[in-house]
């Protein structure tokens, strides 16, 4: 079961990675974030089909066709951690190596954001100030606390997909559906 998990995690993990990476020139070039983020959401549900394709090839592979809701949902949130973990060393990695500038750059996007709304002048700089004071939080430019908030988020997605997989996957081994079908038979 391990290997599965590991497999399917890293595959989740890297395709993920490989998303998010890949589509960095459609959103930086213009400082297009809600774009990325659109791309960011995407990718991580897009790769957290691993979730399920690892519980099927568990069923399938190792566990004779056969798997219990319980036994779908320990492989799957395992696969998630994995890929949640992959991926949140990918923006330690990004935050500090490739983009050091990402959170001013961000900053600014949505200081133009409010800048072109239609709010007053007066409330404009109400909603500068607070996005300033947001952005000056050590939290939030905390890299290390950014990659758990990451993982975090993956992890929540995978429990989602994870319970889902398990419901649509889980199948009884073949005596348990003879022992079904002779309790379930209508008496003559």
């Amino acid at each position: 079961m391990a290997r599965n998990i590991l497999i399917y995690g890293l595959i989740g993990g890297a395709v993920m990675t490989i998303l998010h990476f890949a589509t960095i020139p459609l959103w930086d070039k213009d400082n297009n974030y809600d774009l990325g983020e659109v791309f960011g959401y995407a990718s991580m549900i897009l790769s957290l089909l691993a979730v399920y394709l690892g519980i099927k090839h568990y069923r399938d592979k190792y566990n004779n066709g056969s798997i219990s809701f319980q036994q779908g949902f320990k492989v799957g949130l395992s696969i998630s951690t994995v890929a949640g973990m992959l991926f949140s060393f990918y923006v330690y990695f990004f935050y500090t190596k490739i983009d050091p500038e990402f959170m001013t750059k961000y900053q600014q996007h949505f200081i133009e954001k409010i800048e072109k709304s239609k709010a007053t002048a007066e409330e404009k700089a109400k909603q500068i100030s607070e996005l300033k004071a947001t952005f000056a939080d050590p939290l939030y430019n905390n890299w290390a606390f950014q990659s758990f908030i990451m993982f975090a988020t993956v992890f929540l997605i995978g429990v989602v997909v994870t319970l889902l997989s398990s419901g649509i996957l889980k199948k009884k081994t073949a005596s348990e559906q003879k022992e079904a079908a002779t309790t379930d038979a209508p008496i003559t």
